[in-house]
């Protein structure tokens, strides 16, 4: 199933964040996070803007592979894109990924 969304979306002759918040979501939430990982720095090295959405997914899959530098590294992203009304949001998310390292003993 995967293989035929990233078949899709790789064919797709112009991305948004739409589609690219579906793809980091669909990852994440299936428990690819790896994947939602990679694909959330290929975004941002195509130059999209993250939205307030593609953040919970991001740190979500950064978490749950205990990649604390990179979920720091993403939460610093929030901030550089989001300080102003979404502050919260980025606040609660970054919350989320600290218990969870906490957890995980790193």
């Amino acid at each position: 199933m995967f293989d035929d969304a990233l078949g899709l979306f790789q064919a797709m002759p112009e991305r948004n964040v739409v589609s690219w918040n579906a793809m980091i979501g669909g990852h994440s939430q299936t428990g690819h996070n790896e994947e939602a990982v990679n694909l959330f720095v290929e975004m941002l090295r195509e130059g999209f803007v993250p939205s307030q959405s593609t953040f919970p997914c991001a740190m979500s899959a950064a978490a749950n592979i205990a990649a604390l530098g990179m979920g720091r590294s993403f939460h610093a992203c929030a901030i550089k894109f989001f300080l102003g009304p979404l502050w919260h949001v980025c606040c609660q998310f970054s919350g989320q990924f600290l218990r969870k390292m906490w957890k995980y003993g790193r």
